[in-house]
Formats: structure tokens, C-alpha cells, sequence
């Protein structure tokens, strides 16, 4: 069996010589698997930030140090196998995409409270920026 591999700017999907394409949801087969014959891959990088807030969906808002100024980074989803982390403590957050003029990270995956990390190492520094120009709403 042959695979096609397509790039993406921040992954890649395998897809199977013979897979059929399906147009709109994933088609569930009877066994409540998805009926689709590839797959995506995406890489991620990891970074510490700082939790500013935490909303009552389990929802942290993120900021940053970027030299004097304090910055929103984003928010993430905090999953129900992880306490809720208290707002000033620092955690752990896997990253597909970072923005270099506001810091702002995409995709934000939740992996942790670290307790070895100090609150002033939570860099805008620390973010690795693949994109220069952030996208623009119409």
C-alpha cells in the first residue's frame, strides 16, 4: 500500500493510495471508530507561562513576560485528569504555533503545573515563533 504525505505549516497527513474522501464529519462505522483512512500529525513546541485566570469551564487565561510588560498569551483547556491550577502559578503548555508580535500561542495542550519553574523565566523569549505575520479578520 502507498501513503501520500501532505505538508502543512505545522504537520503533516498520511493518507492511504486507495482511501476514499469524504466530504463534511468523519463517517462512524458500527463499531464507533472513524471510517477514515488517514491520519494527521502535528508537532509541538512545549513552554512555561504563568495562569492569570481560571473560568468556570476549566479554561486558563496565559500571560507572559515579554521584558517589562506583562502579555496574553492565550488560553488552554485544563482536562479533568489535572487539578485546576491557581491564578500566579506556572504551567506547562505544548504549542503548535506561536505569533512573534503578541505572543499569543494556537492549539494549546495542557500538560501540567511545574513547581521547578520560577514565575520570571516565563518569557515571551522562551516561545518558538514560526510565523512572522499574524492572520488578519476580514
Amino acid at each position: 500500500m502507498k501513503n501520500h504525505v501532505t505538508n502543512h505549516t505545522s504537520g503533516l497527513t498520511r493518507r492511504a493510495d486507495a482511501a476514499e474522501y469524504w466530504i463534511g464529519s468523519p463517517v462512524i462505522n458500527d463499531e464507533g471508530q472513524e471510517n477514515v483512512p488517514s491520519r494527521d500529525f502535528f508537532g509541538y513546541a512545549i513552554a512555561s507561562f504563568i495562569v492569570s485566570r481560571v473560568n468556570e469551564e476549566r479554561a486558563a487565561t496565559l500571560i507572559l513576560f515579554d521584558g517589562d510588560k506583562v502579555r496574553l498569551a492565550g488560553t488552554v483547556s485544563i482536562p479533568l485528569d489535572h487539578a485546576i491550577p491557581s491564578p500566579g502559578s506556572v504551567v506547562v503548555c505544548g504549542y503548535i504555533n506561536a505569533f512573534k508580535q503578541s505572543g499569543c500561542i494556537r492549539n494549546a495542550k495542557y500538560l501540567g503545573k511545574s513547581e521547578s519553574i520560577r514565575a520570571a523565566e516565563c518569557t515571551t523569549r522562551q516561545l518558538n515563533c514560526s510565523t512572522e505575520l499574524e492572520p488578519q479578520l476580514n
